[in-house]
């Protein structure tokens, strides 16, 4: 598969996994038509998902496009929260990898996403691993 019929396959999952995660319409619809990224945050148990564009942070949307060049992931989604160990960035992302595909879509139904946790505050803790999340006030809220 060329790399512009992979780009394409990788957002098509996206979509998917945007659904299976039921995020608010606007969201789904602004990464389909104008590749808006947008990120749900923790405030605290009752503001949990609350939805931000990510272009308001300038420097989280730059490293998440040096995370989408440097392992070809597509990044669809961002969830941030407070930590002991640092302020976190959870990159929701549909892998490089072709056979990780479909594997990624049927994860996402059941609220798992594969991420790169961007470690805002020490860095060299960044990661890639699985992270579980659930609809929450538009957004996602993490649980695992």
């Amino acid at each position: 598969m060329e790399e512009k019929q992979k780009k394409e396959e990788q957002k098509r999952i996206a979509r998917e996994c945007l659904r299976n995660f039921r995020l608010m319409d606007q969201v789904q619809e602004q990464f389909m038509t104008e590749d808006k990224l947008f990120y749900s945050e923790r405030h605290n148990q009752i503001f949990d998902g609350v939805l931000y564009w990510l272009s308001n942070k300038p420097e989280w949307l730059e490293k998440v496009h040096e995370l989408e060049q440097e392992y070809g992931v597509l990044v669809y989604h961002a969830y941030l929260y407070h930590a002991t160990y640092g302020t976190v960035l959870d990159c929701l992302c549909v892998p490089s990898d072709l056979d990780a595909f479909e594997d990624t879509l049927e994860d996402s139904k059941n609220g798992i996403a594969f991420i790169y946790a961007i470690n805002l505050s020490e860095p060299l803790y960044s990661e890639f691993g699985y992270g579980e999340y659930k609809p929450k006030n538009g957004g996602i809220s993490k649980t695992a």
